[in-house]
């Protein structure tokens, strides 16, 4: 049986590598750009090269790459690729460790790490919905990974996902996913925590006029109809709450954080 920490970990004849390259916030769109270099030279061999962002034990970007077995063991040269590019272009991390507020310490900077995190699910449609959402996602930021940019592009796409859905079951749909992701935060009052939240960082008056303007969108894009596209299928073979957990997750977003921008969703529903 294949074990999680196996490189790669094979599950219905593909081989699949989890790499964390952690490297500073400020470069991420740098080794975007070189990920996606990475893939297209070995697009014959790769079935899927999905990429998160996370800075969870330090700012890192997660790469998931799948292949069919017969290609062999592709460890060596993945890790080389990326070893070469972290000595050509170390990055620096600007951000300062909390201590005496965290306990574990952040993994170094510019350093590799195998199998230290597994994406949401591993099928065919997870795969292809992750690759156009943050392609599309990439294109929306134009390379500004800032927290608020992040956050603002997970709002635009789990909006767009909302209007996905007959506007006759969205309120419902709105009401379970917000009870669904308040789960993680049963052992404390997470409408006070979400509150919080939003009175610290949120005009919500902007949010409503911004939300107004993404439901009244007319020209959709070549890129955007094909996500929306793969959004329903998602959604129809899923739910609601799986599709709004994958957006930010792939861009790096926390729990709380997710249910924030489902409960601002909530609140200009709400007030239509």
């Amino acid at each position: 049986m294949n074990n999680l920490s196996d490189i790669p970990f094979i599950k219905d004849n593909k081989a699949w590598y989890f790499l964390s390259v952690f490297y500073a916030h400020e470069n991420w769109s740098e080794i975007v750009s070189k990920i996606n270099l990475f893939r297209k030279e070995r697009k014959d061999k790769f079935c899927a090269c999905l990429i998160s962002l996370s800075d969870e034990k330090g700012e890192h970007v997660e790469i998931s790459i799948s292949l069919p077995v017969v290609q062999g063991n592709m460890k060596d040269e993945i890790e080389q690729f990326f070893l070469s590019f972290l000595k050509e272009f170390p990055s620096v991390c600007k951000k300062v460790f909390p201590y005496g507020k965290a306990v574990w310490c952040n993994y170094p900077n510019n350093t590799l790490l195998w199998s230290r995190f597994r994406i949401i699910d591993l099928s065919g449609i997870y795969s292809d919905f992750h690759q156009l959402s943050f392609e599309y996602a990439m294109s929306l930021i134009e390379n500004d990974t800032s927290p608020d940019t992040l956050f603002s592009a997970c709002l635009y796409l789990i909006t767009k996902g909302l209007f996905c859905i007959e506007h006759r079951k969205q309120k419902t749909l709105l009401c379970n996913t917000l009870d669904e992701l308040s789960i993680d935060f049963k052992n404390f009052s997470h409408q006070n925590a979400v509150r919080e939240l939003i009175d610290e960082r949120i005009d919500l008056q902007e949010i409503c006029l911004t939300i107004d303007l993404y439901r009244d969108e007319n020209e959709f894009s070549p890129e955007l109809k094909e996500w929306i596209k793969s959004a329903k299928e998602l959604i129809n073979s899923y739910n609601f709450t799986f599709f709004c957990s994958s957006i930010c997750t792939m861009l790096g977003l926390k729990g709380l954080q997710t249910l924030a921008i489902v409960e601002l969703i909530n609140i200009w529903y709400n007030r239509q």
